[in-house]
């Protein structure tokens, strides 16, 4: 076993990963109302005067970076407004928007998901609610939730008239997340060949070169990476050998797909998939620590042989995971991108 080991291993490390030109997102501005700053004694009434005082004074922290102040004032407004059952206000609209883009900032991705969702229900621009929609979605895909992306995208894309005017790219985007939920929902199959499908869209009419920087591109071929991650996670190491190469096999093909995502220079793709490659490495590591057929029934002396050989021919890949996660890492800070996976 020891001997097929380095021969997989071996295979695995020849992979390399490169150093790649990554290239910043165009972010689009979050989407708010600006105001000037207001003194801090601004009186707290229900009035809706008063309110539009409070929600000005909100914005202002906001634009300041000061989110904790701003968002206790425009939870103040939204509970007011609940109070007095008016949903038409365009001060509740984007408080609610403003809350979720706190909420997401801090992590707390159920908190983000209530927030877009009741902001996608009552905003009156259709671009704005577009927005909405998208986030989201990225707070339920943080969460996990991937019947709820599932659910909500089948009903935005077979509504009749249909629900949002969405953009060829917007549409790609979310038929995309809808691939990546079905995949963590079980159904790999169909969701790797609606991303092919779309990679091939994606491809049609255009040279390589074209495709770089290419947010959509760069977002399904992390997809098929994860797929493979999935099948990894999903198979449980036997004590043999065949299913050590299987196990193997799974990481060499989703390390490929995250090697032509991060090559698309897109960081926030570019992150996301040196966070999975150092992770299918890490969990091979602590799987292979376990397995009883390496330890069970040998002295104290054999199992420490063991370990230090699995160290010599893993050690590799967990430094070269390291390099990996460091170097996107400090590319990200260096163009000011935060994100879950830095």
């Amino acid at each position: 076993m020891t001997k097929y080991l380095v021969m997989v291993i071996v295979a695995i490390v020849a992979v390399s990963c490169g150093t790649v030109e990554v290239k910043r997102m165009k972010i689009k501005e979050p989407l708010y109302i600006t105001a000037g700053r207001l003194s801090d004694d601004t009186p707290r009434g229900k009035s809706r005067s008063e309110m539009k005082e409070i929600f000005k004074m909100a914005n202002s922290y906001f634009d300041s970076e000061r989110f904790e102040e701003a968002e206790k004032l425009y939870e103040q407004v939204v509970d007011n407004y609940q109070k007095t059952a008016d949903q038409t206000s365009s001060e509740l609209q984007f408080c609610y928007y403003n809350l979720g883009l706190i909420a997401s900032k801090n992590k707390e991705w159920d908190k983000a998901e209530k927030m877009f969702l009741s902001a996608y229900q009552i905003l009156q621009k259709e671009s704005d609610s577009i927005d909405a929609f998208m986030l989201l979605l990225e707070a339920y895909r943080n969460g996990e939730k991937w019947k709820e992306i599932k659910d909500g995208i089948t009903e935005v894309l077979d509504s009749t008239p249909p629900k949002l005017s969405l953009s060829e790219e917007k549409k790609r985007e979310i038929i995309l997340r809808k691939a990546e939920a079905k995949i963590m929902l079980g159904d790999v199959d169909e969701g790797r060949q609606i991303v092919r499908n779309e990679i091939t869209n994606i491809r049609r009419g255009k040279l390589r070169k074209q495709v770089i920087y290419n947010p959509e591109y760069a977002m399904a071929q992390y997809i098929l990476g994860k797929s493979y991650s999935y099948e990894f996670t999903s198979m449980k190491l036997e004590e043999n050998i065949g299913s050590l190469a299987k196990k193997c096999s799974f990481i060499l093909k989703a390390q490929s797909y995250y090697l032509y995502s991060i090559k698309t220079g897109i960081m926030y793709w570019t992150n996301a998939s040196a966070f999975e490659t150092a992770k299918l490495y890490t969990d091979l590591y602590r799987e292979m620590i376990g397995l009883k057929l390496a330890v069970e029934g040998k002295s104290d002396e054999e199992k420490d042989v063991y370990l230090c050989e699995l160290w010599k021919k893993i050690s590799g890949l967990l430094r070269k995971a390291r390099r990996a996660l460091k170097s996107s890492i400090e590319v990200a800070k260096k163009i000011n991108i935060d994100n879950e996976y830095t």
